[in-house]
């Protein structure tokens, strides 16, 4: 009630109240339903007795990490990217987002960017490339008495697993002396998985997996440090008891998958409604409710998607490239230029190739020149959002789009792939 309130007291619960009700819009575009998970009969009871008692213990042991004035503490927040994306990054996925308070405000690409801006205020950071300006941000908002949170994968992943974490995120911790918060999300993967075209309805929930303290930061080793992160952030996916409805469940699969299990034909993977099918072998399978393949076919044995995202990596590390004029993968696309803090502007629409010394962008209007870039002179690639691929040419960035069943994935990996034979990929890394 505003019964008793001044006008400044009563203007600031308005403006609250509209944060509130624009944070839960947005909350349902994004398909999360808030559910009393113990009147579900699909979800267990004990897991849910469990969850209550420890979402308890998070707020006795965080109650006071996010008060106000003097009592405020230092936190660093390191959660998994699946949130990230999500929720977040769904709306202004041009850039990785570390949360700050008190640095000048960017122009976020989205019509959800004042909200984003007004509730965690992040700092830009161009994906996949190394800067310094980023961490001296954070330093500085930690050592102000703020709190900062970072996705240290910079990415969402594709099959539900971990992405890849540099090992520099242990030194980051070490530097800024604060205590480290491991909080993890469940179930986002289930409602809103990053290959998907559409939501589905299911259950998903975070909650703090430890706090490393301040001092035991400092005791552990960096090896250490990083393992116990990893070890922290980590949040196995699948096998679940949980079902995630929808009548599309395996729509848009070939955003991950592109290789044919069956008869190893790349670029043949369709999708439609809770089916995927190879067009070159008539493989069809079935993708369920519990995040579960299942196929009449007696020799593909995979029963998660992970698994078959596993097999690709190993299909390509095993890649035997041919000559300079072989095509590797085609697609149409519209291929963009994204200046740093700005909007993207097209620049060409056709069609890609890749090469093994090459990536060609041959427009639809003849009388425009091709777009040629070196693999070697490309020194990152990552995927951004569900779908777009972006890499990065004498400190300037471009980036591709196409239709909604655009594998960005395959591109990413062969160049790592190429690069690694060049010997500009010692830890065999492959984008995520």
């Amino acid at each position: 009630p505003d019964e008793g309130l001044t006008e400044s007291q009563k203007a600031k619960k308005q403006k609250l109240d509209s944060v509130k009700s624009k944070i839960s819009k947005i909350l349902k575009s994004s398909n999360v339903e808030i559910v009393d998970e113990n009147a579900d009969d699909d979800f267990d009871d004990e897991e849910s007795s469990n969850s209550e008692i420890k979402k308890q213990q998070d707020y006795d042991s965080l109650k006071s990490a996010f008060g106000k004035g003097k009592n405020k503490k230092q936190e660093l927040t390191l959660t998994i990217d699946d949130f990230d994306y999500t929720y977040v990054g769904k709306y202004v996925d041009e850039y990785d987002l570390m949360h700050k308070k008190n640095i000048k405000k960017i122009k976020l690409p989205s019509k959800y960017g004042k909200i984003i801006n007004y509730l965690v205020s992040p700092i830009p950071k161009n994906k996949n490339v190394k800067e310094l300006g980023p961490i001296k941000d954070c330093i500085k908002i930690l050592k102000e008495g703020g709190t900062v949170g970072i996705f240290p994968e910079g990415n969402r992943s594709y099959d539900g697993n971990l992405c890849h974490i540099d090992e520099a995120i242990a030194k980051l911790v070490k530097l800024m002396k604060v205590d480290v918060v491991l909080y993890n999300l469940v179930g986002v993967y289930g409602i809103d998985p990053r290959w998907g075209y559409k939501g589905r309805r299911g259950k998903s929930y975070g909650y703090v997996k430890e706090i490393i303290k301040k001092e035991d930061v400092e005791a552990l080793s960096i090896n250490e440090l990083y393992d116990r992160i990893i070890k922290g952030l980590t949040v196995p996916q699948v096998p679940t008891t949980v079902k995630y409805k929808s009548n599309r469940r395996a729509e848009c699969l070939e955003r991950i998958l592109y290789v044919c299990p069956i008869c190893g034909a790349t670029q043949t993977i369709t999708s439609k409604k809770n089916t995927v099918k190879c067009t070159n072998c008539n493989l069809e399978v079935e993708y369920n409710k519990n995040l579960e393949f299942e196929s009449k076919h007696p020799y593909f044995k995979f029963k998660y998607v992970e698994e078959w995202y596993k097999y690709q990596i190993d299909w390509v590390k095993n890649y035997q490239l041919k000559s300079c004029e072989d095509i590797i993968y085609t697609d149409n696309v519209r291929l963009f230029k994204v200046p740093f803090k700005e909007r993207s502007f097209e620049i060409l629409v056709g069609k890609i190739q890749m090469t093994k010394d090459k990536i060609l962008f041959i427009s639809n209007d003849l009388s425009k020149s091709k777009i040629e870039f070196k693999i070697k002179d490309i020194t990152e690639t990552t995927v951004q959002g569900k779908q777009k691929l972006t890499f990065y040419v004498d400190n300037e960035t471009y980036q591709i789009k196409g239709d909604k069943g655009l594998n960005p994935l395959k591109y990413m990996h062969m160049y790592y792939h190429i690069k690694k034979l060049l010997g500009d990929n010692e830890n065999d890394f492959m984008g995520m």
